[in-house]
């Protein structure tokens, strides 16, 4: 586990931000060109406290076109609220401008779908409207041992439970199924969990892009419901250099409505993972009671 990047030698400087107060800690990026408010070792639930965005120009155009081009229900737009800060041991100080997240399809700008995985079609483009028809699908994908092309992993309506991507990406890496593919991971040394991992991209491993996902499914015996399969899924919004940008919701937040016989909620939150904390270790260390100790995580893009 590598140490959070945190920096809070960031300020505002914006002419009209004279009542506008950076009072909390920043998650910062490697290279200086996004931060978010950094939410700790916690999941924000029942706040919308945790949606401060921000970005550098380049990465907030690329970020932007990349979604665009996804046709992605989420919209980023650049206000003149800036910052400016350098990491530790960066000699240049960046520049970066608060960012406003719109959601196109939920009835409101300040909600995002409340269910995890339908909040990453959201991001994705990958189903617009919220309810998920029998052709709607997203898809995770690793690098395959057998000819180094990418192993697609079908993921239809039960994309809430993740059971195929779990079932499927575990049968690629043990040559086994079901149960047997389960038992043959939990098995596995930490080490060759790792090696495993890195050979086929998931885990800690797994760097997505803006405009996919990524999700955490349930696995091991200690923590976690072993009963069924737990999962969680992201959407990605925006990514420089090793770090990446998550939009994230969840079915138990508080306050709740109905829009369009789908669950919307304005409880969303941003944050930040890669160089130095990635979505699996993050959800590995701190909510193994409903992940277990051997989670695994996947990369999500659109088919």
């Amino acid at each position: 586990m590598h140490p959070v990047a945190v920096v809070q030698r960031y300020k505002t400087v914006a002419a009209n931000a004279a009542n506008y107060n950076l009072t909390y800690t920043l998650r910062v990026s490697n290279d200086g060109k996004m931060a978010v408010r950094d939410t700790g070792n916690s999941t924000p639930s029942g706040t919308d406290q945790y949606q401060d965005l921000y970005l550098a120009t380049e990465v907030f155009n690329a970020s932007q076109a990349t979604l665009q081009n996804a046709n992605s229900g989420v919209t980023l737009v650049q206000t003149n609220v800036t910052i400016k800060g350098k990491p530790k041991g960066k000699f240049f100080q960046q520049k970066l401008y608060k960012i406003d997240i719109q959601f196109s399809d939920t009835g409101s700008n300040d909600k995002s779908y409340t269910n995890c995985n339908t909040n990453m079609w959201h991001v994705m483009g990958t189903q617009r409207g919220g309810v998920p028809d029998a052709t709607a699908a997203s898809h995770g994908y690793f690098k395959s041992s057998v000819n180094q092309s990418r192993l697609v992993v079908s993921q239809g309506t039960d994309a809430g439970s993740g059971s195929n991507a779990l079932v499927e990406v575990r049968k690629e890496i043990t040559g086994l199924t079901k149960k047997k593919g389960r038992d043959a991971w939990d098995n596995l040394t930490a080490s060759e969990r790792d090696k495993a991992a890195k050979k086929y991209g998931i885990n800690q491993y797994a760097k997505p892009k803006a405009g996919e996902g990524i999700g955490i499914y349930q696995a091991g015996e200690q923590g976690g419901n072993t009963s069924k399969v737990m999962a969680h899924f992201a959407g990605v919004i925006a990514r420089s250099g090793g770090d990446y940008i998550t939009l994230e919701n969840f079915a138990l937040n508080p306050g709740a409505t109905i829009y369009n016989k789908t669950s919307v909620n304005k409880n969303w939150y941003v944050r930040m993972f890669g160089s130095n904390q990635s979505f699996y270790e993050y959800h590995e260390q701190h909510e193994q009671q409903d992940y277990g100790d051997n989670p695994m995580a996947v990369r999500f893009r659109k088919a």
